[in-house]
Order: C-alpha cells, then sequence, then structure tokens
C-alpha cells in the first residue's frame, strides 16, 4: 500500500511535491500536450493546449513521455512516431517509422462478487489504506510451479452491473491471473487530441488466459465456501455455468480490468523503445512510464511504474555526467 503517517500517499506527494520548489522544476496544470516536436528525427521540445491557447516548450537536453501506457503511444502517433500504416490511416505525416508502439497492450482481467453479510454489523470509516484490506497470492492450481493469481477482499458491497448502491455491511470479493497472454492495442484515428482512439483490449482470447481465468475461479469458490465467511456471507451473484464458455463471457460481460495497463512502448530488441528506454528511430526522446514493461508484473503496476521512473532518472544523469 502507498500509506504514509496512516494516510494514503500518492506518487505526486511523495517525489514531486518535494522537488517543485527546485529552480530546474516548472508545474504547468490544466495542460494537455498533443504532439512532440521534432527538428527531423530529434526531439525538441512539446506542444501543449492551455486554457490560453497553446504553447510550446523547448527542451535543452531530452522529452521524457510520462503519460501512461494509454495516453503515451497515441502521443507518439499523433507526432509522427509509429507504425507507417496507422500513420497514414490517420494523416499524420511520418516522422520515424515504428511498428511496436501502440501494440502488445496487456491488462490484468478479473472478476468481483458482491456478497452481503448476515451477522456482522457494518459501519462506517475514513479509508486510510485502500480499497483491499486482505490481498492472497495464490496458485491457481496447487500443482503449479509458482503463484498465478490475486485474491482481494473490500470490505464493502459496490455498486454492480444490474445498478445497486454501495451499502455496508457486506464484501466484494474477486479475483484476477497474474499474467495474461492476451494483447490489444491502442491507436490514434486521426491528427487531433478531439479524435478518439481506436481501443481493442483482446481479453481472453488465448487459451492459456481462459484456462487460468477457469482454474482461478474453481479456487475462488473453494476459499469463500470455507469457514467461517461461508456462514455470514451470501454469494448470489455467482456465475451459474462453471465451464470456460461461461466463465469467459461472464468475465467479459461482468468482470472489470483492475487498471493495470501497460506494454504499449515495451522495451525489447524489436519493441518501440531500446534498454534506454529511448524511441526507436528518434533521437533525444524516451518513455517513461508503464509503457516500456514487456509483460505485466504479478501484482499492482504503481510500485513498478515509480521504478521505471527512478532509473530513467539514473539513465539521464549518466548520459548527463559524460
Amino acid at each position: 500500500m502507498s500509506v504514509a503517517d496512516g494516510r494514503r500517499m500518492s506518487a505526486a506527494r511523495a517525489y514531486l511535491h518535494e522537488a517543485i520548489d527546485r529552480p530546474n522544476v516548472r508545474l504547468v496544470l490544466h495542460c494537455e500536450v498533443r504532439r512532440i516536436i521534432f527538428d527531423g528525427a530529434t526531439a525538441t521540445g512539446v506542444e501543449a493546449v492551455v486554457p490560453e491557447g497553446v504553447v510550446s516548450f523547448s527542451a535543452r537536453r531530452e522529452v521524457i513521455v510520462c503519460a501512461g501506457a494509454l495516453e503515451s503511444p497515441l502521443l507518439l502517433e499523433r507526432s509522427g512516431v509509429g507504425d507507417p500504416r496507422v500513420l497514414a490511416a490517420a494523416g499524420v505525416p511520418m516522422v520515424a517509422g515504428n511498428r511496436a508502439i501502440g501494440g502488445n497492450l496487456r491488462q490484468h482481467r478479473g472478476i468481483a462478487f458482491m456478497t452481503q453479510f448476515s451477522e456482522v454489523p457494518g459501519g462506517s470509516a475514513v479509508l486510510p489504506f485502500g480499497t483491499a484490506t486482505v490481498a492472497a497470492v495464490l496458485k491457481s492450481d496447487l500443482s503449479a510451479s509458482a503463484p498465478d493469481t490475486d485474491l482481494l477482499f473490500y470490505p464493502f458491497v459496490v455498486p454492480g452491473h444490474d445498478g445497486a448502491p454501495a451499502r455496508i455491511g457486506g464484501a466484494a470479493v474477486g479475483f484476477y491471473p497474474h499474467s495474461p497472454t492476451s494483447t490489444g492495442s491502442i491507436h490514434i484515428t486521426g491528427p487531433g487530441l478531439e479524435h478518439a482512439p481506436r481501443l481493442v483490449p483482446n481479453y481472453l482470447s488465448t487459451d492459456h488466459d481462459r484456462k487460468l481465468l477457469v482454474a482461478g475461479f474453481a479456487r475462488f469458490r473453494e476459499i469463500v465456501a470455507a469457514e467461517p465467511f461461508a456462514s455470514i456471507a451470501s454469494s448470489a451473484d455467482l456465475p451459474k455455468s462453471e465451464d470456460e464458455e461461461g466463465l469467459v463471457r461472464h468475465s467479459l460481460e461482468h468482470g472489470a480490468v483492475i487498471n493495470h495497463p501497460i506494454g504499449t512502448c515495451a522495451l525489447g530488441p524489436s519493441g518501440a523503445v531500446d534498454d534506454q528506454l529511448r524511441v526507436r528511430g528518434t533521437d533525444r526522446l524516451r518513455v517513461a512510464d508503464a509503457s516500456v514493461m514487456p509483460t505485466l508484473p504479478s501484482g499492482n503496476t504503481a510500485a513498478p511504474s515509480m521504478a521505471v521512473g527512478w532509473i530513467t532518472g539514473d539513465l539521464i544523469l549518466d548520459g548527463v555526467s559524460r
């Protein structure tokens, strides 16, 4: 959990606020970058929309893109860096061809079930430690070589697909497989911020992911059927079908993503960025966020994303010191 002194701690409070008074830091609010400015294939700054209009910011050394796994590839493509076919279809002049940008989108997708407690009284309190107060990392199959599933427990009932309001005196319990192999994509459809992207998530499209979902659900049922949970909780919204087709359909219709998108500017020998996180085909341009991760970490992506930022800082300082 990201917690300090009993309260939730954001990355902004932990890092940005500590550095905001430095002379080399300037924070601009209500600002959306619409493209990276290039001189040839060299990044020289960014063009952004602010309440007063359009402004440009120049970079003396490098441009570092940190917009996340959904926005970073879109920004690069709007700037002319991406798959030539995507750029041509969107009407964007090509600066650098890079077919890996926007592909390899991976997400944790899980299922949550609402329960009502028959004996435990409800209460109200601030949630200083996040929503999932209990978590388990487990094997969906006891013969597996390593844990492959997360089980989460939330001490409240949240609105579901039936539109029911949040209630106390209940719980939400759910699970998600760790390392999905299904990959999707996100790409621009036009040159401007006003053009909606084309998102193809492609969830549960591989046999690996479908079988892991089925195995995870079987383990989930064993756990929620155990005492003392089983005596006080009703799980009326469990899917009626437990075969692969039924569970996959239930997950796609009633499940949810865990907001862990990664991989759309992945590093690797044929990836969008190299091992210094420099965008291939360009100069003075890096990406430093979850989009550079080629595969999903087993758990949440917040701490690994902060680690990417920390490592990128070291890479930049190393380059400056040479």
